[in-house]
């Protein structure tokens, strides 16, 4: 099974790229609800992570005095 995107315009899917296969061949076409784009745009930013600006070089004792 391969996964292509496409777009959807007036009752008929267009791909985003090329596939190489057979004229009439039998396709399933899944459109994605709200919540399954934010969950995956959501793993996705969990996956890559946020940069939080300066990275600390001190030890946890140097920034917590005791």
């Amino acid at each position: 099974m391969r996964r292509v995107k496409g777009i959807y315009q007036n009752n008929v899917v267009k791909l985003l790229e090329k596939v190489d296969a057979e004229e009439g061949s039998e396709v399933e076409v899944v459109f994605p609800t709200s919540y399954q784009a934010a969950k995956t745009r959501q793993l996705r930013w969990l996956i890559k992570g946020f940069h939080m600006g300066k990275i600390i070089r001190q030890g946890r004792d140097e920034l917590h005095e005791r």
